[in-house]
């Protein structure tokens, strides 16, 4: 019997409606916690800049700024930038919803128009289904400045990349500018191919405020003493009686490991540790528990998926590697797991 296939925490029924409140309690308050860390703080910082420069004065001709924040699915701009539009939240005043920040997600195979009536469906406003781009274009200015908006967050802006070409269409790029010109400031966010945004239109370049690319940790070096840092500060937020597990042995590394070092996904993966944790009134995070949660998280487009909490060593084991291109995201790496891979660790 593998260790990944002992599981002493099954449940029988259904699950108790206290074990469901209490879940609920503690991911609530795990996720209440706000964590400090220089990447992040740098990109807040810079956030707020963008805002504090607002749009140009009435009859000053100077465009609003950019900025562009990108990088791998997981890695916490959406975090970050959630958090951003939280912090200016709309203001009741006498005659509108004044709203500083405007955050909007770009639909999936989306087009500019798409896009467009998804922002002013979400602010309220009704548009007749025949306008055109540059109707919706002007309807969407118009209602942003009489809201007082400041800057509009386009989030999952990769999702305007041209679905033919798999890359941004000038055209794209030449709308954002619109907007920037209008005196919107503009926050261009997505993974790395949202980038292509800048490549298509310098403009929208030379008018940026900053551009950042959130990163994963590394397990080498300076970066593993701070993932080791950042980890201690994430795990002394679990709502959980013992987390010693967490910071024992290699599991820091083997939760780098699952997680490829992003600090959005250890996020994400806390929070589902404690989320079956409260299912199964656990208060204790074991390994097996990190297995279960693993298995959950399976890679089911990965032929080669392994359970890194079920390795007895790390010793010779070397991830599959990650391939971002179109074709394949994953092909295999240097050798395949053995069997004794995975033996009981009690066996070892």
């Amino acid at each position: 019997m593998t260790y990944a296939s002992s599981n002493s925490y099954i449940l029988s029924g259904r699950l108790d409606e206290d074990a469901k409140r209490n879940t609920g309690r503690m991911l609530e308050e795990f996720q209440r916690m706000y964590l400090r860390h220089p990447q992040i703080m740098r990109i807040e910082e810079d956030l707020e800049c963008i805002l504090a420069f607002g749009p140009p004065e009435e009859g000053v001709e100077r465009p609003a700024r950019t900025y562009l924040l990108v990088g791998d699915s997981g890695a916490g701009k959406s975090t970050i930038l959630k958090r951003f539009w939280k912090r200016h939240a709309a203001v009741s005043e006498e005659f509108r919803e004044r709203m500083d920040v405007v955050y909007s997600e770009v639909p999936a195979a989306a087009t500019r128009p798409g896009t467009m009536r998804a922002i002013l469906t979400a602010l309220g406003v009704e548009v007749n289904s025949r306008a055109t781009e540059a109707d919706l274009t002007r309807i969407l200015v118009h209602h942003l400045r009489e809201m007082g908006v400041r800057v509009l967050v386009l989030d999952e802006a990769q999702h305007l990349v041209d679905s033919q070409t798999g890359r941004f269409a000038y055209a794209t790029a030449d709308w954002f500018k619109s907007l920037a010109n209008s005196g919107i400031a503009l926050v261009i966010a997505g993974l790395p191919e949202a980038a292509l945004a800048y490549d298509q239109n310098v403009q929208l370049e030379r008018r940026s405020m900053g551009s950042q690319r959130l990163r994963g940790f590394e397990w080498d070096g300076d970066d593993e003493g701070e993932w080791m840092i950042l980890l201690g500060g994430l795990v002394s937020k679990v709502p959980l009686a013992d987390t010693s597990c967490l910071l024992t042995g290699d599991i820091p590394h083997r939760l780098h490991m699952t997680t490829d070092g992003y600090l959005g996904r250890l996020v994400d993966f806390l929070s589902m540790v404690i989320m079956e944790a409260g299912m199964r009134s656990l208060t204790e995070v074991t390994r097996e528990l990190l297995m279960i949660v693993e298995e959950r998280r399976r890679d089911v487009r990965n032929p080669d998926w392994l359970n890194v909490f079920a390795l007895v060593s790390l010793d010779g084991y070397e991830p599959p590697l990650k391939d971002t291109s179109r074709r394949t995201r994953i092909r295999r790496g240097t050798r395949r797991p053995r069997q004794q891979d995975i033996e009981h660790p009690e066996a070892a």
